[in-house]
């Protein structure tokens, strides 16, 4: 079930990259997918190829209206008669659970990426935390199997929530397909978007818990030591939900007079934000709060360099380190040491992951298991 769209472009990512992954398995093993698409996803539909696919359209339905209507009814409106109608012998994923489905040989799993608004209510609103914890527990409460993507997912959920006996967890760590080498040329890009000499490149949404004022302290401190550091940030540095957050950051920028050390592109094309991460001396992750990283994974792929904050879950991505520098995501100074020795060359690069296609693989088979074996072509 596709249903979701530029305003959560992790969603949109993390469904497509999960049908690329499956399409690498041999022939014999691919299943037949039906992805049922709304109007939030269907930019998006032309970027899936896979040979065993149907798409088909459905109109969005109101969440609020068709719980009232599961309450009412007795039965789950959400899954609204699809497995019966198009005999599936899987759905993924079905979030909603205002109660249990009724029995058939279908099995069906949720996702629930991460616990953020247990970690930082302060960015949520009242409502929305009051309907994403409802949420959650009607989905603890009346579905069988959850789909999670890390160890430190599951460790969340125990820690938070009395689970089920009979609950099945499946941890499905996200992987990143870059299909091909960027091909676009650096340097026409770097006098595109007037980047000079190296730098660094940080490519995530402008939200308050993505860390980007780290970052700016960080460029503050080489400053003052006369180090000259350049770094890139990608995304739409816009939030009409949050205006004042952005307002702070572009005042931090004139505090710090950072103005010839950060480089803001915008939203660019994939394409050219894979280029400029993968000729970047790092990339940066500096969030205080992840499910799973897109951003580290798409550096993993590309063999980058990774600067990542010290979380559980980044340390679960990185393997405690081996592969890319991790720093204490509320001191500027431990992010600062590390860019400083990148800029001077005098850290030891990090070892990369040479075997990104097995874990692709991996990911795949795990993925496909979760459902039963008659769902091949």
């Amino acid at each position: 079930m596709f249903y979701y769209g530029k305003n959560w472009m992790g969603g949109v990512i993390y469904i497509i990259n999960l049908i690329k992954s499956i399409n690498k398995l041999p022939d014999a093993q691919k299943p037949i997918i039906i992805l049922f698409y709304n109007d939030s996803s269907k930019p998006f539909i032309n970027e899936i190829n896979y040979p065993y696919l149907t798409m088909i359209y459905r109109v969005k339905v109101n969440e609020y209206t068709n719980y009232l209507f599961s309450v009412i009814k007795g039965k789950n409106c959400f899954e609204d008669g699809l497995i019966d109608q198009y005999q599936l012998d899987g759905l993924f994923p079905l979030n909603d659970f205002p109660c249990k489905l009724g029995k058939n040989n279908s099995k069906v799993a949720a996702w629930y990426p991460d616990l953020q608004h247990k970690f930082y209510p302060q960015y949520f609103t009242k409502t929305k935390r009051f309907f994403r914890e409802w949420r959650l527990k009607q989905i603890i409460k009346n579905a069988s199997n959850i789909v999670l993507s890390s160890n430190d997912v599951f460790c969340q959920f125990n820690q938070f929530y009395t689970l089920k006996a009979n609950m099945n967890f499946h941890i499905l760590r996200f992987t990143s397909i870059v299909d091909n080498e960027p091909t676009s040329c650096i340097e026409e890009l770097k006098c595109k978007y007037n980047i000079d000499g190296q730098y660094f490149i940080v490519s995530n949404q402008f939200w308050p818990h993505k860390n980007h004022k780290i970052v700016f302290e960080a460029l503050n401190l080489l400053k003052k030591n006369n180090v000259n550091c350049k770094i890139v940030f990608t995304g739409n540095m816009m939030d009409k939900k949050n205006p004042k957050y952005i307002d702070g950051l572009k005042q931090m920028i004139v505090d710090f007079e950072l103005q010839d050390l950060v480089c803001f592109v915008g939203l660019i094309n994939r394409e050219e934000q894979l280029c400029l991460m993968k000729n970047s001396l790092a990339v940066i992750q500096p969030s205080l709060f992840e499910g799973w990283s897109t951003v580290i994974e798409d550096a993993k792929a590309l063999k980058c360099q990774i600067i990542a904050s010290n979380l559980n879950v980044h340390k679960e991505q990185l393997e405690d380190g081996k592969f890319g520098y991790l720093f204490d995501s509320h001191d500027a100074n431990s992010l600062t040491n590390i860019l400083k020795g990148f800029i001077s060359h005098e850290i030891e690069l990090k070892p990369t992951v040479d075997n990104y296609n097995e874990l692709i693989l991996h990911n795949a088979k795990q993925f496909v298991s979760i459902f039963p074996d008659k769902n091949t072509k």
